[in-house]
C-alpha cells in the first residue's frame, strides 16, 4: 500500500511542474492587457506613465557595511560611498494617492 502511495506521489511530483507550465502559457498576460487594466482602474493620464505615476526623486550616497564583505564581493560592502540616484514611487496609476503622512497611526510606541 505504501509503495503505491509513493508511486502516485512521485508521478504527481513529475506532472505538477508540467501542469503549472501549461497553465502559465494559457494565462499569459500581454502588455496591452496590463495597460488596459491600469487605465481601467485609475483612468487615462495622457503624457504620464501608467504605473508608479507619482513619486519623488533623491540623490545622495550609500555606504554599505564592511561587515557584509564576508558574505559578498559586491562593491556595496566596501564601506566606501557609492553615488545614488533613486526614485521612490507609489504603485498604480493614481495621481492623488493617500500620502503616507495621512495614514492612520496603527501602532504607537
Amino acid at each position: 500500500m505504501q509503495a503505491k502511495t509513493l508511486l502516485y506521489c512521485a508521478i504527481a511530483g513529475l506532472l505538477l511542474p508540467v501542469t503549472r507550465l501549461a497553465i502559465a502559457v494559457d494565462n499569459e498576460v500581454t502588455a496591452s492587457q496590463v495597460v488596459e487594466a491600469l487605465e481601467g482602474t485609475s483612468g487615462v493620464t495622457p503624457g504620464q506613465r501608467r504605473n508608479h505615476i507619482k513619486g519623488s526623486c533623491a540623490v545622495g550616497e550609500f555606504i554599505g557595511s564592511t561587515e557584509a564583505a564576508r558574505y559578498t564581493r559586491s562593491v556595496l560592502s566596501s564601506g566606501k560611498p557609492v553615488p545614488v540616484v533613486a526614485r521612490f514611487s507609489y504603485a498604480g496609476g493614481n495621481l492623488k494617492p493617500v500620502e503616507v503622512r495621512d495614514w492612520p497611526v496603527w501602532h504607537q510606541s
